[in-house]
């Protein structure tokens, strides 16, 4: 994955990195494994205590959990 070899090279020389976008491709697709798989230091964003989705936790469709399905 493009994005992780980015940020390898990056953290060689930063300590505060954010990959930012909507990197999902679908509900259900785990494409965000090779970043926050064992071993990773990085952390989903949603996942951090006191994230607030504001009634939205999703980008697939129009982003409600409703539309998660």
């Amino acid at each position: 994955m493009r994005v992780l070899e980015i940020y390898e090279g990056l953290r060689a020389t930063n300590d505060l990195i954010a990959i930012m976008g909507d990197l999902n491709d679908s509900p259900g697709r785990d494409t965000l494994s090779p970043l926050l798989g064992e071993g990773s230091d990085l952390k989903d964003a949603s996942e951090v205590e006191g994230f607030n989705f504001a009634g939205r936790p999703g980008t697939w469709g129009d982003g409600t959990a409703q539309g998660q399905n």
